[in-house]
C-alpha cells in the first residue's frame, strides 16, 4: 500500500512523516479534494472508521462498519469525499487527526469550517433531497476555501 495511503493499523499518514511525530501540511482538506491525494483520502476515511469502531462499538465490528469500509474500498473520489466529511462532522478522532496534521496557523480556518460543517452543511445535505453528492461536495470545498 502507498505510504501517502496508511501506516500500521490503518493510520494515515502523509508522505515525509516520521514515526516520532508528523510533518505538519497546510491546508490538509483542500488537499484531499485534489484527484492525486485520493490513496490519502481513502485513508483518512479508513482511519475514521477504524477510530468509530473503537470509540463507539468496543472495537466490535459492525455490519454498517463492514459496509462502509466496503464502499469506501472502490469508491470514487466524489463518495470518499462525502464519507470524509460526514465523519470528520462526527468523529473526534478525524478531527484531532486533520488539526494535527495541519499547521498551526491553519487552525482557526479548520475551527470555522467544521462548525459550518456542523450547523449548516450538513443539515442542508440530509434534509434538502435535491443535493447530490457531488452539490454537498461542492458545499463542502467553498465552505473551505471561505472559512
Amino acid at each position: 500500500m502507498p505510504s501517502t495511503c496508511e501506516s500500521g493499523h490503518g493510520v494515515s499518514v502523509v508522505p515525509g512523516a516520521s514515526a516520532g511525530g508528523t510533518r505538519h501540511v497546510s491546508n490538509v482538506v483542500e488537499r484531499l479534494l485534489s484527484a492525486r491525494n485520493i490513496d490519502m483520502l481513502r485513508g483518512m476515511v479508513e482511519f475514521s472508521l477504524d477510530s468509530v469502531q473503537r470509540d463507539f462499538f468496543q472495537d466490535k465490528p459492525t455490519a454498517e462498519l463492514d459496509r462502509m469500509r466496503a464502499s469506501a474500498a472502490g469508491a470514487q473520489q466524489c463518495v470518499l469525499l462525502v464519507l470524509f466529511f460526514l465523519l470528520l462532522n462526527v468523529n473526534a478522532g478525524l478531527k484531532k487527526h486533520i488539526f494535527d496534521l495541519d499547521t498551526p496557523a491553519n487552525r482557526p480556518k479548520l475551527v470555522r469550517f467544521v462548525t459550518d460543517l456542523r450547523r449548516v452543511l450538513v443539515l442542508d445535505f440530509f434534509t434538502d433531497n435535491s443535493h447530490s453528492l457531488q452539490d454537498f461536495v461542492d458545499a463542502c470545498e467553498e465552505a473551505y476555501v471561505l472559512a
